[in-house]
């Protein structure tokens, strides 16, 4: 999916591009884990999980959306490997393209959703980006705490899967 990137914060083309996919990628995250919460939807703690982690997705979204619009948020350009990141970006759609096409077993789905997020967390780390505050600084490191509380979540569940087998 391309999408044309229009500066409209004071923030750089390539901190852009980087948002944007980050937005993505977030967006992309919510859609799954609904989907996982339709095919788990007899298992209650599970369908709740995944219910609960879409919605916080798409709540990350809609805030580096809003970052993105807003008109007081200054960066300091970061000078990116671009490579890296668009590899980094081609291995994190591949696998959002795989889980979409799958109905995994529970185990599955929790073991790929873990992958996911720890594949998420790395690349918030790598393309961590360098703000002029410690409030906006603080602001996008709560969402990368996100990822890693839903990391703690969904090992929570795996090894609630696991003992029941």
């Amino acid at each position: 999916m391309r999408h044309e990137i229009k500066s409209i914060a004071p923030v750089g083309s390539t901190t852009q591009i980087v948002l944007r996919f980050c937005q993505e990628i977030e967006t992309a995250c919510s859609s799954i884990y609904k989907h996982f919460a339709k095919v788990f939807a007899e298992d209650p703690a599970l369908h709740r999980l995944w219910n609960k982690i879409a919605a916080e997705e798409l709540n990350h979204a809609q805030i580096i959306g809003m970052a993105m619009r807003c008109q007081g948020l200054i960066l300091k350009e970061k000078d990116y490997d671009m490579a890296r990141f668009r590899n980094n970006a081609k291995t994190l759609r591949d696998i959002l393209d795989k889980l979409q096409k799958t109905a995994p077993s529970a185990e599955e789905a929790l073991r790929a959703a873990i992958n996911l997020e720890k594949r998420l967390a790395e690349f918030h780390l790598d393309h961590v980006l360098n703000f002029t505050n410690l409030t906006e600084e603080n602001f996008f490191n709560q969402l990368m705490e996100g990822d890693k509380q839903h990391i703690r979540q969904l090992e929570e569940a795996h090894q609630q899967v696991q003992a029941k087998r």
